[in-house]
């Protein structure tokens, strides 16, 4: 039951950050004259700003409490999708896009929350389900778009609006949250870099952000910047893409899209949690790696359109897969009291990503077409690299002196013989 806000929070904003996907870019370019060039600045412009705003209140859940921080930034969040009904300039809605970003997107909080409140071995499961929760609106936002531009229910400035309004229904969802993160685990902000916090009136000693920095935490950052990298630039290429090689044009795509969404919502809700619990945490991320790996690094060789979609369910496998995986295993390097701090700078380096592979990813397109992928795949590669370094070099941070035993949904029993397991060397064995 503490969770069920949550779902309902995150699935409402993902609805209404989908809502706005089919009809953003030719809002920029038919209704405000836009460019190609001020069409990438717009979108640069909330992943920027994202860059520090992920950090930012992630840094500040940490600090004031989880349910506070999450409210404002659903509230932040809808005004920025509203705001952009009101623009009439292309520098106005730079503005209201970087202000936009400014919040860092939802999701890092929203996945400290869920690691506060859930024991260390059924993580896997409501991670994935949190993770599905945000596919499935996705799988609706763009068709509810669709639908109303096609039978002339709303302009896009109308869906803007509507945007907003379902981002603002979520904040007000999360009046009903509790907070997950007990006042003696919040840590005050701070600019002091290198002093660790001194204990004061009986407060256990805690680490500053700085030293709380560890070799798998910058693993997993690393992980997602570069599985984020080889993301973005299918995001940007595959509509050329099935163009080149199929002649399938904004249609085919909205329903390839659709099907690929289903897809993500049923891997992330059905098989994940079950695969963790099979293989433990390492051995499925490490999985998902090399399903991006391996489908990318086929579809240049692929032009029969049944073995492309095949292909591409694997890569959709290995999204559902990566996405709850690596704050799962991001949350084994962090104490609850830095669980904001570590998933908010891990939300950073995907928005940096985020900026530099559409430009890459079309410049190798326009060089090397279809191999943009093989390049692509490579970065698969390196994301099991990482989960095998942190894996063998990285040393898991002992929560058991932070776990405010009553917030938490499950007891810690069988984690005492997972952390067993774990120091006998079995890979996948700490889930």
């Amino acid at each position: 039951p503490k969770l069920r806000p949550l779902y309902c929070m995150v699935f409402l904003e993902s609805l209404g950050t989908a809502v706005i996907a089919p009809v953003i870019t030719f809002f920029v370019i038919d209704d405000m004259k836009g460019s190609s060039f001020e069409l990438g600045m717009v979108g640069s412009a909330l992943n920027v700003t994202q860059i520090f705003g992920a950090a930012l209140f992630g840094r500040c859940s940490d600090a004031f409490g989880r349910h506070p921080v999450v409210v404002i930034s659903f509230f932040w969040s809808s005004l920025g999708f509203f705001g952009t009904a009101f623009v009439q300039t292309i520098p106005q809605l730079i503005v209201v896009r970087a202000f936009a970003g400014i919040a860092g997107g939802t999701w890092p909080i929203c996945q400290a929350y869920l690691v506060d409140l859930v024991a260390e071995e059924h993580r896997g499961k409501y991670l994935g389900l949190l993770s599905a929760t945000f596919a499935a609106g996705f799988v609706f936002g763009p068709g509810l778009a669709s639908a109303l531009l096609t039978f002339e229910l709303a302009d896009r400035r109308q869906i803007f609006a509507l945007s907003g309004i379902i981002c603002l229904l979520g904040a007000l969802v999360g009046f009903f949250l509790e907070e997950s993160l007990d006042k003696s685990k919040m840590r005050p902000m701070s600019f002091r870099i290198w002093e660790t916090s001194n204990a004061e009136n009986g407060q256990v000693q805690r680490k500053s952000d700085w030293e709380a920095i560890n070799l798998g935490m910058v693993c997993m950052w690393l992980l997602r910047w570069s599985v984020a990298f080889a993301q973005f630039i299918v995001y940007t290429v595959y509509s050329p893409l099935i163009e080149d090689f199929f002649s399938m044009g904004d249609k085919e795509m909205g329903l390839i899209l659709m099907f690929g969404g289903t897809f993500a919502v049923f891997v992330q809700a059905f098989l994940f949690g079950k695969c963790v619990t099979q293989l433990g945490s390492y051995v499925t991320l490490g999985l998902g790696c090399f399903f991006l790996l391996f489908s990318l690094a086929m579809v240049p060789h692929v032009r029969n359109f049944h073995l492309h979609v095949a292909i591409m369910l694997i890569y959709v496998m290995g999204e559902g897969y990566v996405e709850p995986g690596t704050p799962l295993i991001l949350a084994f390097f962090a104490t609850s009291s830095h669980q904001g701090f570590a998933n908010g700078v891990g939300s950073a380096f995907r928005a940096f990503a985020a900026i530099s592979a559409p430009m890459v990813g079309g410049e190798l397109y326009d060089h090397i077409q279809a191999h943009v992928f093989t390049f692509a795949s490579f970065f698969g590669g390196v994301g099991m690299a990482l989960v095998a370094i942190a894996r063998f070099f990285g040393k898991h941070v002992d929560q058991d002196d932070e776990i405010d035993e009553r917030c938490m949904l499950f007891d810690k029993t069988t984690s005492k013989v997972l952390m067993d397991e774990e120091q006998t060397g079995k890979f996948g064995s700490y889930t």
